[in-house]
């Protein structure tokens, strides 16, 4: 009995000593090898206790999670589109700012494969659950009334680096002719929005997706179109009739909520949502209550996000730095009525010395992730709290007041669905930085 108690102490003071390295690792890549190892290792680090002492399961937040970095291409879309069949490009694939310690900037072949240049020009436009929508831009020939053809890819940066799923084209084309296709938002869901599979191993281990798409055409008509991973087909395309009339703005990736996906719209006097179901394929429009005013405000737009019960809500930034929270507090899914059902507060004042340049969304989290005057901090949804995320690989005194990615004239913070040049107004084509967060999920070997 005594060499088993001596045995039992041996082990409790081994694992304490392992929780004392895997909490001085470098950065999340290493603990995820070490995860992967073994049994033993992988209960360590899975538990509750360590993961919140290393920040990756905040008190509030209802999963553990990673927000490993922010995806960017710095590419100009009209550089990208001028792309010549048989003529020498440099590569060029998406970049990525590492939100994690001993980070900095690294190159997207770092998370994913691009042996054949696949992924050269890509534009990564949307992230969720570990899984990364990029659209890639092949070589075309230099015809104004080229039919261009839209080309997916979804991938699972650091989970899998040479998992790749190519999408067959959507039943549409982006121009065709005079006719001028645009697309004006996109998502991704997962089997766990439908609670199609009960067995989470199952799901990790053969994960499967949809993606929806929005997309306006002559008229400014609108349609959706969904895409399933385990049909490996496309949808026939559903008219949107109610928002002929309206603009989208804010973020092109859309909010998903139980299985509906939402998109920001706007009149110029109110904002509304699109609500595209993609079990029922129903649309609605929903108007919310915040109003469009002059100014700051009115390029600012509100920010959605999701609640920790599930329900859509938005972040409404004020000239003066102030960050209000609506939360919605009936039924998802409401007609064109009126905007009863919401509910404002307060949820943290960031002051208005620095220019708030970036606003992501991290869903698992259940937090906001801001960047201003340079620095990163995450603000929780529900305690509130406001963290500074330690960019140990960078000076944060030489990037102070400095805006980290080139396309910051229309980020992910504000979108008014429309770029003016020269005089031309033409749909927004900026390239958003893309917030990946993935799931604390690993698996022993």
């Amino acid at each position: 009995m005594a060499k088993a108690a001596r045995v039992g102490a041996a082990g409790e003071l081994l694992d304490d000593l392992l929780l004392l390295v895997f909490e001085r690792l470098p950065g999340v890549q290493d603990l995820l090898r070490c995860a992967a190892t073994c049994k033993q290792w992988l209960c360590l680090i899975k538990d509750p206790v360590f993961l919140r002492r290393i920040g990756l399961w905040p008190e509030t937040a209802p999963r553990p999670s990673v927000l490993v970095g922010i995806f960017y291409q710095n590419v100009g879309a009209n550089v990208a589109a001028a792309i010549q069949p048989m003529r020498r490009i440099p590569d060029s694939p998406p970049q990525f700012l590492s939100l994690q310690a001993g980070g900095g900037h690294l190159t997207f072949d770092s998370f994913v494969a691009n042996d054949d240049g696949l992924f050269n020009f890509a534009r990564p436009l949307a992230s969720r659950r570990g899984l990364l929508l990029v659209r890639i831009l092949l070589p075309t020939p230099a015809d104004p009334q080229r039919r261009e053809k839209l080309h997916l890819a979804v991938c699972r940066p650091l989970i899998d680096k040479r998992g790749r799923h190519l999408l067959p084209q959507p039943p549409f084309l982006v121009n065709h002719g005079f006719v001028r296709r645009h697309l004006t938002g996109y998502a991704l869901l997962t089997d766990e929005d439908h609670r199609a599979i009960d067995d989470l191993d199952q799901q990790r281990r053969h994960p499967s997706f949809q993606v929806v798409l929005t997309y306006s055409a002559a008229n400014r008509v609108m349609y959706a179109c969904g895409y399933s991973s385990a049909t490996d087909s496309w949808s026939t395309p559903i008219r949107c009739h109610q928002v002929s009339h309206l603009v989208r703005c804010g973020p092109y990736a859309g909010v998903v909520t139980s299985g509906t996906v939402h998109w920001l719209f706007t009149d110029q006097r109110s904002f509304y949502t699109l609500n595209v179901s993609v079990a029922t394929a129903h649309v609605s429009l929903t108007k919310i209550p915040i109003n469009v005013h002059a100014g700051e405000q009115r390029r600012r737009v509100p920010f959605p996000c999701v609640t920790g019960d599930g329900k859509l809500s938005f972040v409404s930034i004020q000239d003066d730095g102030v960050l209000e929270l609506w939360a919605k507090q009936g039924q998802d899914d409401c007609d064109h009525g009126g905007a009863g059902g919401w509910l404002r507060s307060d949820l943290i004042n960031l002051g208005s010395g620095d220019k708030i340049n970036l606003v992501f969304f991290a869903e698992r989290r259940g937090a906001m992730l801001v960047e201003q005057g340079g620095a990163f901090f995450t603000i929780d949804l529900k305690s509130k709290e406001k963290a500074l995320v330690d960019l140990k690989g960078e000076e944060m005194e030489h990037v102070r007041g400095i805006c980290r990615f080139p396309m910051h004239r229309c980020s992910s913070s504000w979108c008014s669905g429309f770029h003016c040049s020269w005089g031309k107004i033409s749909p927004c084509a900026y390239n958003k930085p893309v917030l990946y967060e993935v799931d604390w999920i690993i698996e022993a070997r």
